[in-house]
């Protein structure tokens, strides 16, 4: 049944000019406004009717501004006195507001209230026209917001308007318009350009829908101001670098591949964009390839801005030096142009010829000590300068950071002197270092070099070791019975760990200062010499006895990069020569990582060489060190000891102070770690307020911090303090902050621990803010228990918020919106009916339609897919009988004649393989039916991945059917949790702790599917279902596990 439209009234009242007639008109307009209030088909009605006391308010006043309306365009419609009499009685009772602003009342005389009112119309038009098409510019977006509000809400305006507009969608969207206006001007290029798009579809959404009403109001101030706004949006982003053409271009990485018969690794290609205008549903196919089996030959990249890496996945068939790609990669430009550009490319093979069962229990970095010169790596001209050991033997001290090398350099030294009469003594404080009595450590240092140098040759061995009883310079007779025998023999005595012997024989004192005078007059006799070897503190602690002036400083610290890159990259490549063969991006990003600090770079190492062992891969590229990195960093092998001398080493004072600056040292540690952690800028008064917080004061928070910078852990760049090693700022960040914390004294650890988890800890606030923010979940409120109790189940506070980020950036969809979504769809299947049809469909009035056949693709009827497409009818004014279940469509094709659209409503796709499965027996068997009538077939989808869509469409051209999707709310790998483009994550090593805590969990849950199925990572939730494409710890429930959006 076809029903009267307020256009074919708005049209009528348009061309009243062109009637000559009133009676005409007048009987034309009571027909079409008594049939469309009372909902029918156009039927004839007397003028009398308009002015029927028993229509309701609303009637009257719509009728009364028809009249007002029709006095502006032609006043001789309303002649007849009779007629005149009625219209002035019906606009003086039902628009007060009118005569009002027209100062006049029922004693005005007729023909004066004629005159007024035949320009009323015509004068508000003009106003709200002067109003709300004044000039726009994006820089004025708030006020411009105020202007329509203010136009839509005026009394006079919005009475004239309202039957003759639609306000509702521009009421809904308004808000989030000019929201998303900021967020564009305000926002970094990728979010400019997804902000960019949405606002398109938003005014395009307001602008068909006004075009749709098809009023000359809603065509004059709303479809004409969304579209200005729109053209200056258009105009504005065509200046954006970003919304050039790409240029797109694959490329081979530096990486070389196992080509093996059976093996089964990844190439991993480069897509390479070299402009500044982004790509849009990029997908590299492959056609060809040499001497391996691809799993999958094509993939769907989706935005390219500057480069992605894709991983495809094969299976060696031959053995061979290289393999051949013969492929193309296509995309979309802004501007809607399709582009293609092909690619040939010829990748290396590596090193097939390893005896992987062999080498799977070396361990060839080791950090342990080197002790000989064939395992020692760089510091070479240390190494030569303490080996020149001429008429006299040189004294010195070699000092420098825990954990740089230091013993290794000594060991070495002893190890590689062979020179005849030369006796190098080695030894660590532990072999004569007494903590309780400095005097019995002088005893034990002088037995043992005595000892030493008796058993080093027989020439020696009838001399007796001296009574030393607490005196270290009794040492100096044997030493004269030593050159009486041999006055060419020549001893070195290294004394390693030297500055944490007890502090009674390095600081002043009497004992001391005997203890001092004795090393340096033996260092006085041309056959003697010392090297000390300490840590960062022993430069101070010898720089206070003039005793020393004579020993040569050696500082060892990290690997510089401008004078022993060779040397760090030699420590990398030698232990696994023959084996590895390391590219020089690799070794740059570990020494990002390390800053050239040898001990972290072998771990990092160690790491590295047990992860290509597993992956049978002999050659590692940048990619592969970051997964090393990543392991050494969350092993269950590092923690605070092997970074404890940032906080233990190099302490000047007194032994009693040693402890009090340790823990100072370890809270403005905690500081930044903080800071950093809660991305929150670290300057110097940041980390003062938080290291104050944490229990220092002002003086010793700052003390701290400059020592920090002077022993070169922290460095100030831009008014920022971060650290030099960045594998120890990312540890700390991810984990290492507990782990300091258990370093304390139980009180201080208590305390420490509280501030800690006060700063972390997800306040009562924080969680009924998202309760409040949510909607229902199967028509239960999510309480502020139900998320603090979801949250304790991941443990300490420090995952709890690392999930709490996740429930904060849920896509929680609620009814109304889903109902928003239907109209949406709905839109988009009219257009696609329009561009298929020779004959285009057009709505009148209330039509229901019969020409749309509605389904869904779930197996299961109670599932989503069916509530919405009972919805999707419901919202969009479809026949109910236009709607039926799957197994039914055959049917319906046949006992439907009007059908031109089959459309399957879904409310979320992942990856596309469901819909597929479920799509391809329906097509199949009713290919005949759809290619006869020329059906074609639509996909209605609330959200999901571009990836998906592609996927469907491509499946459709297959079949040989028209099939489209039409994704609502689309997303890409930046809505994916734990992608490297991710928007939920942005900082990396947030993202790989959430994902390490995500992926522990979900393997418990979903042990095939622990991100989601298809791996999607997907935060998106319905009112009453959750997508099993979304985080399982979200919807998965076990005996251990109760999660706040349970599945089925």
């Amino acid at each position: 049944m076809l029903g009267v439209s307020i256009l074919e009234i708005d049209k009528l009242i348009i061309n009243a000019k062109s009637f000559k007639n009133s009676t005409e008109f007048l009987s034309k307009l009571s027909s079409l406004v008594i049939s469309f209030i009372n909902k029918t088909e156009e039927k004839n009605a007397s003028y009398t009717d308009l002015f029927n006391n028993d229509l309701n308010q609303n009637d009257k006043r719509f009728i009364a501004y028809s009249f007002i309306r029709i006095y502006s365009i032609n006043s001789s419609m309303v002649t007849d006195p009779m007629v005149k009499h009625k219209v002035l009685k019906l606009i003086e009772v039902s628009t007060p507001e009118v005569y009002k602003y027209l100062k006049i009342d029922d004693r005005t005389e007729n023909y004066i209230k004629e005159s007024h009112l035949s320009s009323y119309a015509s004068n508000i038009e003009r106003k709200i026209d002067e109003s709300i098409n004044k000039e726009f510019n994006l820089l004025s977006i708030n006020s411009y917001k105020n202007i329509i509000l203010a136009t839509i809400n005026q009394k006079l305006y919005k009475s004239l308007l309202n039957d003759y507009t639609d306000f509702t969608i521009i009421l809904k969207s308004l808000d989030v318009l000019f929201n998303l206006l900021s967020e564009y001007l305000e926002g970094e290029p990728l979010n400019k350009y997804k902000n960019y798009k949405s606002i398109i579809k938003l005014l395009d959404k307001i602008i068909d829908s006004s075009n749709e009403f098809g009023t000359v109001y809603s065509l004059t101030y709303i479809s004409r101001t969304f579209q200005k706004i729109k053209n200056t949006l258009v105009n504005d982003f065509a200046n954006n670098p970003n919304s050039q053409p790409a240029d797109l271009n694959v490329l081979k990485t530096e990486k070389k591949y196992p080509i093996i018969p059976g093996l089964k690794h990844n190439i991993q290609l480069r897509v390479e964009n070299n402009s500044t205008g982004f790509a849009n549903d990029t997908r590299v196919r492959i056609r060809e390839v040499t001497n391996i089996k691809l799993v999958e030959r094509n993939q769907f990249v989706g935005l390219v801005k500057t480069f992605s890496l894709l991983n495809f996945d094969y299976i060696g068939t031959k053995e061979s030096d290289s393999l051949i790609i013969d492929g193309y990669v296509e995309w979309t430009n802004f501007d809607g142009k399709k582009c293609k550009n092909d690619f040939l490319l010829e990748l290396d093979s590596q090193n097939s010829k390893i005896d992987w069962e062999k080498i799977e229990d070396t361990e060839p970095y080791d950090l342990e000590p080197v002790t000989n010169e064939s395992e020692f790596i760089g510091r070479k001209k240390i190494i030569d300068s303490l080996k020149k050991i001429g008429n006299k033997v040189n004294s010195s001290y070699i000092f420098g950071q825990r954990r740089v090398g230091k013993t290794s350099i000594v060991k070495t030294l002893q190890s590689s002197i062979k020179f005849e009469n030369t006796l190098i003594i080695y030894l660590e404080a532990g072999d004569w270092s007494n903590a309780i009595s400095p005097e019995q450590s002088m005893n034990d240092l002088g037995r043992k070099i005595c000892n030493k140098i008796i058993k080093s040759n027989i020439k020696y061995k009838n001399l007796a070791i001296p009574q030393f009883n607490g005196s270290f310079n009794t040492i100096t007779d044997f030493l004269d019975d030593v050159t009486e025998i041999d006055s060419n023999y020549k001893v070195l005595i290294i004394l390693d760990e030297f500055d944490r012997i007890s502090n009674d024989l390095l600081y002043q004192s009497e004992i001391a200062k005997s203890f001092v005078l004795t090393i340096r007059s033996i260092s006085n006799r041309v056959q003697f010499g010392f090297v000390l070897v300490g840590g960062e503190k022993m430069e101070y602690i010898l720089s206070q006895w003039q005793e020393f002036n004579k020993f040569k400083p050696i500082r060892v610290d990290y690997f510089d990069k401008k004078s022993e890159w060779e040397d760090f990259k030699n420590l990398i490549k030698i232990p696994v020569e023959g084996i590895l063969e390391i590219t020089d991006k690799a070794i740059d990003y570990i020494y990002m990582q390390t800053s050239g600090n040898p001990y972290f770079t072998k771990k990092i190492c160690i790491e590295l060489f047990q992860w290509m062992v597993s992956n049978r891969d002999t050659h590692v590229t940048e990619e592969e060190a970051k997964q090393a990195t990543k392991i050494a960093r969350s092993s269950s092998n590092i923690g605070a000891t092997d970074f404890s001398h940032f906080w233990k080493d190099g302490i000047k004072e007194k032994e009693e102070k040693e402890e009090e600056i340790s823990i100072n040292r370890r809270k403005v540690l905690l500081a930044i770690g903080q800071l950093l952690q809660a991305s929150i800028k670290t300057t110097k008064e940041a980390v003062i307020d938080k290291s104050m917080a944490n229990g220092l004061n002002i003086m010793e928070a700052e003390k701290t911090l400059d020592e920090f910078i002077q022993r070169k852990i922290i460095n100030v760049n831009n008014d920022e303090y971060r650290f030099i090693v960045k594998f120890f700022e990312d540890w700390l960040i991810s984990n290492g902050l507990n782990k300091i914390i258990t370093t304390f004294q139980e009180e201080q650890m208590l305390f420490l621990r509280n501030q800690y988890e006060n700063h972390i800890k997800i306040s009562s606030e924080e969680i009924n803010i998202l309760s409040q923010s949510w909607p229902s979940y199967k028509a239960k409120r999510t309480s502020t228990d139900d998320i603090r109790a979801w949250l304790e189940q991941f443990g300490d506070f420090e995952d709890q918020r690392a999930m709490f980020n996740i429930l904060s950036n849920l896509k929680f969809y609620q009814t109304s919106e889903i109902r928003d979504k239907m109209e949406d769809i709905f839109r988009e299947v009219r257009k696609e009916i329009a561009k298929s049809q020779k004959i285009v469909y057009k709505e009148q009035g209330k039509l229901k339609r019969d020409d749309i056949l509605v389904s869904y693709l779930d197996k299961n009827p109670v599932k989503s897919g069916a509530e919405y497409a009972k919805m999707f009818v419901e919202v969009n004014n479809i026949y109910k009988d236009n709607s039926t279940n799957p197994d039914k469509i055959d049917r319906k094709l046949l006992e439907l004649k009007n059908i031109n659209s089959l459309v399957f409503i879904d409310d979320f796709i992942g990856s596309g393989d469901s819909v597929i499965e479920n799509l391809k027996p329906i097509i199949l068997s009713n290919l005949e039916t759809l290619k006869k009538n020329n059906i074609i077939i639509v996909i209605g989808v609330i959200t999901g991945f571009e990836e998906a869509k592609h996927k469907i469409i491509k499946f459709g051209k297959k079949e040989g059917v028209t099939l489209e999707v039409k994704l609502i709310d689309p997303l890409n790998n930046s809505d994916k949790c734990f992608d490297d483009d991710s928007l939920i994550y942005i900082k990396p090593i947030d993202r790989e702790k959430a994902k390490i805590i995500c992926e522990k969990i979900g393997n418990k849950l979903e042990k095939r599917h622990p991100l989601g199925y298809h791996n999607c990572q997907a935060t998106v939730v319905f009112p009453t279902t959750c997508p099993n494409n979304t985080l399982p710890i979200l919807w998965k429930e076990t005996e251990n596990w109760k999660p706040l959006f349970k599945r089925g």
